[in-house]
């Protein structure tokens, strides 16, 4: 059995609307260039209206992409800022221990000044130190951590105890000294 396409449907070319054709929906008429939307297909308006949409999203997307970059550099910039003032706050503190290792190495002298000569190397080792670490950047000095913890990672943690143990001493002792200061009765005039 032939289609109405095949026969021409009404005889004008045009063809006719079967049972088949209702079923699934009619074919879209063919459009004359006198048509006022001829060449635009319903699928035109939605093609723009994609095409716009993904002008927006990729607009989007840059803007999205460049707010990014800026609060990554912006944290980048704030964990440097907060990490050279940590590393001054360290040096400041290793420059009080190697002072406190020097008097005691004072009060040493008398006693024994082997360990008194001992304790002023340690000192000025310490001094040295903590002026090579002022002299470098926050970047640097993790870097060369780092690089340490790969090459040698027994000597890095064992450090790294050794150091906690040292910075717990420390802080211990000053809080045992503003606690026995605050401790003390006020003087009476």
């Amino acid at each position: 059995m032939a289609n109405s396409y095949e026969l021409g449907g009404d005889g004008g070319g045009r063809p006719t609307e079967t049972p088949f054709d209702a079923r699934i929906g009619a074919p879209e008429k063919a459009r004359s260039p006198s048509d006022p939307v001829y060449g635009k297909s319903p699928e035109g308006d939605d093609a723009e209206s994609a095409a716009n949409l993904g002008a927006t999203a990729k607009a989007a997307a840059e803007a999205l992409e460049r707010k990014a970059a800026q609060l990554a550099e912006d944290v980048g910039d704030e964990l440097s800022r907060m990490g050279q003032r940590q590393k001054a706050r360290g040096v400041d503190a290793l420059h009080r221990v190697a002072r406190a290792i020097d008097g005691a190495a004072d009060e040493l002298e008398d006693q024994s000044p082997i360990a008194a000569r001992t304790a002023r190397e340690a000192a000025r080792q310490l001094d040295g130190f903590s002026d090579a670490i002022a002299g470098r950047s926050v970047n640097d000095l993790v870097d060369q951590a780092m690089g340490l913890a790969r090459r040698r990672p027994v000597l890095f943690v064992g450090g790294s105890v050794a150091a906690g143990f040292v910075v717990a001493r420390f802080l211990m002792t000053g809080a045992r000294g503003s606690a026995a200061r605050s401790m003390d009765p006020p003087l009476q005039p």
